[in-house]
């Protein structure tokens, strides 16, 4: 099949060039009302939030509803399985689908719906291109604003799109659809994993339950019992002494927070090394999840080592990761630390995750 060369890239030249407009409608979402909070408590009513958005899908983890007696007022502002999602101020170009489970959830005012799509273009194939580099090409190119970006509903309608014939759309999507099924099926295995770690480092480290297995006779050298192997049995102590803090393993200290964590603000300066922001998932390459760096110049970012722990607010949400790579800089808004490894090991074997 010959091929055409457009400013979008090169497509086969049988495939017609599309504004989104000229196909399909695109409105905002709704801010709450003045004075509204939104509950946790499961209604009828979820509202979709930036941070709900991941992985061309919504997370449904951390939902947050509407209040029955605010519904009326954002009624008209709600999102249909058949829709597509983007996000359209702060973080921008965050695209997907809402499920059938969210079918007329309402949507917020930072993101916008892709609605009413003609049957020419097929709803995943359009959110996989808006995923896709040339869609978050245009998207980057016709964002707007540094300090708060934002991208305006007429500028989402002027994005053009690839229009192959609809049974080429069903195939790509089928088939680009079948990976982001197992991308998504591995980060819930991680989510799990990462569940299975957290409720052992509570049993262990906060509620001492080694310990007490022992003192109650429960746990014997050289025998396994739930959760505690049987090779684990000398690493912890056999009973619990007084402190400060209330009964703690015998031999283990109590530390100040402020001694453990050790503030640091070098600047990066002249070095070259690669930008990093705190997220909600942990500290990532700015590159493989925002498409502008900090600032025209990084020398006033802060330089973070191997093993630094990285604080920053972003809308109001405290993120934090742990530096796993050699070196690199972040924001100099972001609280910085260096693990004080007399007190506790950051835990950077090269097996770690």
């Amino acid at each position: 099949m010959a091929a055409e060369y457009h400013s979008l890239g090169c497509f086969p030249c049988e495939w017609p060039v599309r504004r989104i407009g000229d196909f399909a409608s695109v409105k905002g979402g709704k801010r709450l009302p003045l004075g509204t909070s939104l509950i946790p408590t499961r209604t009828s009513h979820p509202y979709i939030r930036i941070v709900d958005l991941r992985g061309g899908r919504i997370d449904k983890s951390n939902l947050m509803y509407v209040p029955d007696d605010v519904f009326p007022c954002i009624a008209r502002y709600t999102i249909s399985s058949k829709d597509i999602y983007i996000s359209i101020v702060g973080t921008i170009g965050l695209v997907g689908v809402v499920g059938n489970e969210l079918d007329g959830a309402n949507l917020t005012e930072n993101a916008a719906k892709i609605c009413n799509i003609a049957q020419i273009v097929e709803r995943d194939y359009l959110s996989l291109f808006l995923r896709s580099g040339w869609g978050q090409y245009q998207i980057d190119a016709l964002t707007v604003g540094s300090t708060q970006p934002k991208l305006a509903l007429f500028r989402v309608e002027d994005i053009r799109v690839p229009v192959p014939p609809v049974a080429e759309q069903r195939a790509f999507a089928q088939i680009l659809g079948a990976l982001d099924e197992k991308i998504e099926l591995n980060r819930q295995m991680n989510e799990t994993l990462e569940a299975i770690a957290r409720a052992i480092f509570k049993s262990w480290f906060v509620d001492f339950d080694p310990v007490h297995a022992k003192v109650e006779g429960r746990w014997r050298k050289g025998k396994s019992i739930p959760g505690l192997p049987a090779y684990l049995y000398d690493l912890f102590p056999g009973r619990l002494v007084d402190s400060e803090l209330g009964g703690i393993p015998e031999g283990w200290a109590t530390w100040q927070l402020k001694n453990v964590l050790i503030e640091s603000n070098v600047r990066i300066g002249e070095q070259e090394a690669p930008e990093y922001s705190s997220t909600n998932v942990g500290l990532q390459l700015r590159s493989e999840r925002f498409k502008k760096s900090l600032s025209a110049s990084s020398a006033m970012n802060k330089v973070i080592r191997k093993g630094f722990l990285v604080f920053g607010l972003s809308r109001r949400i405290l993120n934090f990761g742990l530096m796993r790579d050699p070196i690199g800089s972040v924001s100099s808004a972001y609280k910085v630390f260096e693990v004080n490894q007399q007190a506790v090991s950051a835990d950077l074997s090269d097996s770690a995750s």
